[in-house]
């Protein structure tokens, strides 16, 4: 009753709030609708010429965010694909495991979150630095059994590690020299040479198995003198040689025949390079485009076409999430989100999702790659032809559709809805002489974002379109 005598004295009548009330309503609905378009139509501009019919994604291309809200150094899917995990960096460090792609936590391990993650591929070990979460706060590399959690692997201390891709061999860090054990027996099989006999108050930071398990390749540390820039070194197995490097490894395909590089002076044009794993000889490139930051981690999709990378920090650049086509060779996916800055990502096994971590984000990886699809599609066309689909302003229960190309065709026009499925199907062939317009009835669409695609064969035209009910 009081509040009801406040609102009644106060200047803004009942007749004004009403007003305002339904304007904000009216305002809310009509952002509701047009906002999922911001991440799905093909773009120009924004600044950056890489977007030209480059699919922008949003927040509904995830399916799901979980764990906790700090940054996940280290984030990788179980070979079944149906767990990720993940491993936080904090001082009380957590290595989270959820079901996909229901987002169910089933398991947590206290972990140095800085340090890798590894799933072996028989889906039986996993492979991170467990730490105590009570003082004194020690750390060990462990390999668990996880179904069991029993520890059938331990090293105390909290250097860096790398798995063989034969994953009989776990080569561990430590100071100078790397040290190489047999995973099942424990036993130490061979040690590094000093990685670099010149260079006092150093320690090995990172390291990864290349060239097919022939070749280690390791990044120093060097303490005292910030200015000196991080140096890199191959250490080859079969000569027991350790040589200087320019390149720096950051992903390796799952069938271990492409490797992906930066150098530290790479060529102007060029962020990232794929080599041949055997004869380190150049199959692509990916060029910046303006972009002056290392990729925070890069992971090729499960056939080796997508080469997804992330930026932890990229002002002034807006974009931290892409996804490079290495057959089109270009740039068909980015993710505008800044909170969504990657600290990590990998890719199902099966295709199907990519994770990428502040906290751990699960994508829905073909839902993307329909849109991408969609969008090239029209890239590919528009030169010779056009199409163009809308609400009809003076028929407005149907959606207009209008053709302009340079020849006849003989076309089947199709649409499908968001998740793939046909929702309408037409044989067009009457109506597209080089101009043909039509209108479809849209009483059998419900509100939502559409696909229409023009196929004759040899060519295909996407569009997409919205629908208002």
């Amino acid at each position: 009753m009081e509040r009801q005598k406040l609102f009644n004295n106060f200047p803004l009548r009942k007749g004004h709030a009403v007003f305002f009330a339904n304007f904000f309503s009216v305002f809310l609905l009509l952002f509701l609708l047009w906002y999922p378009l911001l991440g799905e139509l093909p773009v120009k501009g924004d600044n950056n010429d890489i977007l030209w019919q480059t699919v922008i994604g949003d927040m509904s291309d995830t399916l799901w965010m979980r764990g906790a809200f700090s940054p996940h150094y280290g984030v990788t899917f179980h070979p079944s694909s149906n767990f990720v995990a993940g491993a936080t960096s904090d001082l009380e460090g957590l290595l989270e495991v959820f079901s996909v792609p229901e987002g169910k936590r089933i398991k947590t391990y206290s972990s140095n979150g800085k340090a890798p993650i590894y799933f072996f591929k028989n889906g039986t070990f996993l492979a991170f630095y467990w730490q105590n979460d009570k003082s004194p706060y020690n750390v060990e590399l462990r390999i668990v059994d996880f179904e069991t959690d029993s520890i059938v692997f331990r090293r105390s201390g909290s250097p860096p590690f790398t798995i063989s891709p034969d994953e009989r061999t776990i080569a561990i860090g430590h100071y100078s020299y790397v040290y190489l054990y047999d995973i099942e027996t424990g036993q130490l099989l061979r040690t590094s040479p000093n990685i670099d006999p010149t260079i006092y108050n150093k320690s090995v930071e990172y390291m990864s198995f290349i060239s097919q398990g022939k070749e280690i390749f390791v990044s120093l540390r060097i303490y005292g003198n910030l200015s000196v820039p991080t140096p890199y070194y191959i250490w080859n197995l079969e000569t027991d040689k350790v040589t200087p490097t320019e390149r720096v490894i950051l992903a390796i395909s799952p069938d271990g025949t492409k490797e992906a590089y930066r150098y530290r002076n790479m060529p102007g044009d060029t962020l990232i390079e794929i080599l041949d794993a055997t004869t380190k000889k150049q199959i692509a490139y990916i060029s910046n485009e303006g972009i002056r930051y290392a990729p925070t981690d890069v992971a090729f999709s499960p056939d080796g076409r997508y080469l997804l990378y992330t930026f932890e920090d990229g002002d002034p650049h807006p974009y931290h999430i892409y996804i490079w086509d290495l057959e089109r060779k270009e740039w068909v996916y980015v993710m505008p989100r800044k909170k969504l800055g990657g600290y990590s990502c990998a890719f199902s096994p099966d295709g199907k999702y990519f994770a990428i971590g502040y906290s751990i984000f699960l994508f829905d990886f073909e839902k993307i790659k329909r849109k991408i699809e969609a969008a090239t599609g029209v890239a590919e066309s528009q030169a010779k032809e056009a199409l163009f689909v809308y609400d009809s302003p003076y028929q407005v229960d149907y959606i207009r559709v209008e053709y302009r190309g340079e020849k006849n065709i003989k076309a089947k026009v199709t649409i499908y809805d968001m998740y793939g499925n046909v929702v309408y199907e037409e044989d067009c062939s009457y109506k597209l002489n080089h101009y043909g317009e039509w209108f479809i009835p849209k009483r059998q669409f419900s509100s939502g974002v559409y696909f229409l695609r023009i196929h004759n064969g040899t060519e295909e035209i996407t569009k997409q379109f919205l629908v208002v009910r």
